[in-house]
């Protein structure tokens, strides 16, 4: 099994699920170990992949997949979002079992952060927001693997009912998730100083950013496993599981309020559905519900309506325990 940890990241290529990063002590990165496990035929045992020279370790980086590639950008080693933050490009090509280094970074790179978000969509990777040597963040920047060239959007968006032209506030661990038809973007919550449960969507044809006034999450959080998928018959969703709803007191030394709450935005009509566990007080492996937690990794697999979710951070700060349980829900 992995070691239990926290702010890693899941990815999943045909039926394979690919763990990278993360943290086991907070603000310690664990290794530059990937590991893979087959989910097909009830087949449930790890595996640590020989590899070439990898990355350097790593907490809190952007990963999306392209074809055979698992795309890694940033992330940092130092313990404060100023110390050792990264902006280094990798992929992992998963038939080869080897790491590229795609490019050496340069002037034309986002700055280095942590706790960004990056998305795939076509032969493009979307890096949103996260946290630099000059705080947090809500740049987006897409890289053209086509190309090889990094073109940075806006950050400015207007209300869906009124003209005024407004910044998107900088954040951290916010969620963001690509549209199944792949012209739009949705950033749902984060951290901005404090818990947020704002939604905005960036259409990709007219490069425009929305923000939507009449939408807002159950409860304000960051740090979610976010993705989308496509339940049949009922059409696409945004999934949102569980996140940070209280701040620590000890900052990322600690461990805040969690949830284990699992959010469904409808794509088309914006419809927000939570689904909340069946027994109060009993999640875990005896109710079939995961533990409350933040700081995880997740992943879907759009076609099944399957989502995936490994470790991350639960209990509080007298007690904060990090976790390498690996959940499987399909929604219908």
């Amino acid at each position: 099994m992995p070691l239990e940890r926290s702010s890693h990241s899941l990815s999943i290529i045909k039926d394979t699920l690919y763990l990278f990063g993360g943290e086991n002590v907070a603000r310690i990165p664990i290794d530059s170990s990937i590991y893979s496990i087959d989910i097909s035929e009830n087949q449930k045992n790890w595996h640590k992949l020989i590899t070439n020279e990898p990355p350097l370790p790593r907490i809190a980086h952007g990963q999306a997949v392209i074809g055979n590639r698992i795309y890694i950008f940033g992330g940092r080693q130092g313990i404060t979002m100023e110390e050792s933050p990264l902006n280094d490009l990798h992929y992992f090509d998963v038939e080869t079992k080897e790491w590229i280094e795609v490019l050496k970074p340069d002037e034309t790179f986002p700055s280095a952060r942590s706790f960004h978000q990056m998305v795939s969509v076509g032969k493009s990777l979307f890096v949103f927001g996260g946290c630099g040597k000059t705080g947090r963040m809500s740049e987006l920047h897409e890289f053209d693997t086509g190309t090889s060239m990094w073109i940075k959007h806006s950050n400015e968006y207007k209300g869906d009912l009124d003209e005024n032209i407004q910044t998107i506030s900088g954040r951290g661990g916010a969620s963001l998730v690509a549209s199944k038809n792949g012209d739009k973007l949705f950033l749902i919550g984060g951290f901005a100083g404090k818990e947020m449960d704002d939604v905005y969507i960036y259409d990709l044809n007219k490069k425009v950013w929305k923000f939507l006034t009449q939408t807002k999450l159950p409860t304000p959080r960051s740090v979610c496993i976010s993705t989308g998928i496509t339940v049949p018959g009922k059409g696409n969703f945004i999934a949102i599981f569980g996140g940070e709803i209280e701040e620590s007191n000890k900052g990322h030394e600690g461990a805040g309020g969690f949830s284990n709450d699992l959010i469904l935005i409808n794509e088309e009509t914006l419809k927000i559905t939570t689904i909340k566990e069946k027994y109060s007080g009993k999640a875990g492996p005896e109710s079939g519900w995961p533990l409350p937690r933040g700081w995880s990794g997740g992943c879907s697999e759009r076609s099944e309506n399957t989502i995936f979710i490994f470790g991350g951070l639960s209990g509080d700060d007298s007690n904060p325990i990090r976790l390498n349980d690996l959940c499987i829900c399909k929604i219908y």
